[in-house]
């Protein structure tokens, strides 16, 4: 965020900086919807079904 900070005029900073936020969270929100956080247990010997 401090490059767009800098590198933005002095009147647009707080607005330059303010979506550089915004894509960033809208970015990670996609992609991390797929990720899950409940440990995957795999079972030798045991096939999986698809």
């Amino acid at each position: 965020m401090y490059m767009v900070w800098a590198s933005s005029p002095a009147a647009g900073r707080t607005v330059a900086a303010a979506l550089a936020v915004l894509a960033w969270t809208i970015g990670s929100l996609f992609a991390l919807r797929g990720l899950s956080l409940r440990p995957v247990i795999i079972l030798p010997g045991c096939a999986r079904r698809s």
